[in-house]
């Protein structure tokens, strides 16, 4: 038969695993059970500077000389609990959104004027896993805001190419240079390329469409030969 004692405090009979060991007394235990102690010294700890402080240097103390015990314990924790650290966390962004801006927006301008390129790859990181996450939703907001908005995305894109001229046009030189067989290859499966071949006709696209892939089946052979041949 399992063994309980009373609570002197709550007055429930209770089985001894609910007591703290007390070498003092008769039968090794506590008088209190471990929930009214709990209680008790919560409400002290409330109410009682002094106590408070005591704890706090108590803790401190004891977590300085056993890292490894509070950083293991810390880890399981977190893993046993990561669904309600993840809500947590989540309903605090929400609810602070302004002072998370306000955060984000000082952490920009340090890392900024110090050059850290740590939190740079920390921002794209978030943003990278962000955007995977959201892919289809970003993508068609995107496409119906610009649908929306198409004059002023046009005269956005015509007026960044009109400042960025000479970049883009040495970019795209480069590009061409390290990529010849790629464009080569694209111009010559694109219709238009092969319409060009054929005379110019474009009507020849509707009428004899096997005609079109005949000669792209031709031009890719034809490059195959050439390669091989080199």
């Amino acid at each position: 038969m399992e063994e309980t004692k009373i609570c002197s405090i709550c007055g429930e009979k209770k089985p001894v695993d609910k007591f703290r060991k007390q070498l003092g007394n008769k039968d090794g235990l506590t008088k209190q059970c471990k929930s009214c102690i709990c209680e008790k010294t919560r409400e002290r700890y409330k109410n009682d500077l002094a106590f408070r402080e005591r704890v706090k240097k108590s803790v401190k103390k004891w977590k300085n000389n056993n890292l490894k015990q509070v950083k293991n314990h810390s880890k399981e924790w977190r893993e046993k609990n990561s669904e309600k650290l993840k809500k947590q966390n989540r309903d605090w962004r929400n609810n602070n959104k302004e002072h998370v801006n306000t955060y984000r927006r000082e952490l920009r301008r340090a890392a900024k004027e110090n050059n850290n390129p740590v939190f740079y790859e920390r921002e794209r990181k978030i943003k990278r896993r962000y955007y995977n996450k959201h892919k289809v939703e970003i993508s068609r907001k995107r496409k119906e805001d610009r649908i929306k908005n198409i004059t002023k995305y046009l005269n956005k894109e015509a007026n960044y190419r009109q400042k960025n001229k000479y970049w883009l046009s040495k970019r795209f030189k480069k590009y061409q240079q390290e990529n010849k067989d790629k464009i080569r290859n694209q111009r010559a499966e694109s219709d238009y390329y092969l319409i060009q071949l054929l005379g110019g006709n474009s009507a020849l696209l509707k009428e004899y469409p096997e005609l079109i892939e005949a000669k792209r089946i031709q031009l890719k052979i034809k490059r195959e030969l050439r390669t091989i041949n080199h």
